[in-house]
C-alpha cells in the first residue's frame, strides 16, 4: 500500500511539474513570436520613416519634417542618448539645416539603431543557457565606418 501511494505521489508531482514547464514554454513561445514580430513591424516603420526624411530633405519640405521628427519622437526612447541625438538631429533638419554630412550622420545612426534591435531580437530568441553577454549598442561616437581612398561618405 505505501508503494502504491508513492507511485502515485511521484506520478502527480511529475504530472504537475511536466504541466508546468510546459505552460512556461508555450508562453515564453508566445511572448517571443508577438514580440519579434512587433519589433519587425517597428524596424520595418523605422526604415520607411527614415526613407521619408531622406525625400524631405530632397524637397526641403521642413512641414514633412516637422511630421517625420514628431512621428520618430514617438518610435524612439527620448531617455536614451542615442536616440535622442536621431531626435536632435531631425529637429536640425526641420529648421533648414540639411548639411549633407549630418544627413550621413542620421542614415549612419538609423543603421546602428536597426543592428542593434536586430541583433537583441536574435539574442532574446535563443534559449536561455545559450544566452551570454546582451548585445550593447555601439555609440556613434565609436563608430568607425569604412571609407573609400578617397574619404568618400558611404551615402
Amino acid at each position: 500500500m505505501t508503494e502504491l501511494v508513492t507511485i502515485l505521489g511521484s506520478g502527480v508531482i511529475a504530472g504537475l511539474v511536466a504541466g508546468l514547464v510546459t505552460i512556461r514554454t508555450t508562453e515564453r513561445k508566445i511572448a517571443i513570436e508577438n514580440i519579434t514580430q512587433q519589433r519587425q513591424v517597428w524596424r520595418d516603420k523605422v526604415r520607411e520613416k527614415a526613407k521619408c526624411v531622406t525625400q524631405a530633405i530632397d524637397n526641403k519640405s521642413i512641414s514633412q519634417l516637422s511630421l517625420l521628427t514628431t512621428e520618430f519622437s514617438h518610435l524612439l526612447n527620448p531617455l536614451e542618448g542615442e536616440d535622442y541625438e536621431i531626435i536632435k538631429l531631425l529637429s536640425k533638419f526641420k529648421e533648414g539645416t540639411y548639411c549633407p554630412e549630418k544627413h550621413s550622420e542620421f542614415v549612419e545612426r538609423i543603421a546602428l539603431l536597426l543592428k542593434h534591435d536586430w541583433d537583441r531580437a536574435k539574442y532574446e530568441a535563443k534559449p536561455w543557457f545559450y544566452r551570454h553577454s546582451e548585445p550593447k549598442r555601439l555609440l556613434f561616437s565609436d563608430y568607425n565606418p569604412k571609407k573609400d581612398d578617397k574619404n568618400i561618405p558611404l551615402l
